[in-house]
């Protein structure tokens, strides 16, 4: 196999993996879902195509789409959880604030732990009402 069909298709496999979802909060739980607590790695897709490069790109995109998450506006959030729930259905919101919690990348202040959770708390109790 050539290094480009190969770097070819682990870009492919992290697109897949991290733009699934058309929200930016379905992005960060899908890609929160790949990495392995316990090792601090993404192994799914390292296991497949490399260690370091997988893990690097993940590790990345796992920060920055967080940090897109935690720097919408309220009305933004709350758009954002729509398009998630019309993609997975009301009963996402459901232990939502569990598992954003669970999605937040490693090592990220605690400042922007809080403000994540509580914007989420607020969207979710709004969007909740409206569907």
């Amino acid at each position: 196999m050539s290094s480009d069909h190969s770097t070819s298709n682990y870009q492919q496999a992290v697109r897949e993996a991290a733009f699934g979802s058309p929200s930016v909060l379905g992005r960060l739980i899908a890609i929160a879902a790949l990495r392995d607590r316990q090792n601090d790695g993404y192994r799914s897709l390292a296991d497949r195509y490399g260690a370091a490069r997988i893990d690097n790109i993940l590790r990345q995109l796992h920060v920055e789409t967080f940090v897109t998450w935690l720097n919408f506006s309220l009305a933004q959030q709350m758009q954002d959880l729509k398009v998630y729930c019309n993609r997975t259905g009301k009963q996402a919101l459901d232990g939502l604030q569990e598992l954003v919690e669970r999605s937040i990348p490693p090592g990220r202040r605690d400042v922007d732990r809080q403000l994540v959770l509580s914007d989420l708390e607020v969207v979710t109790a709004l969007v909740r009402a409206e569907l």
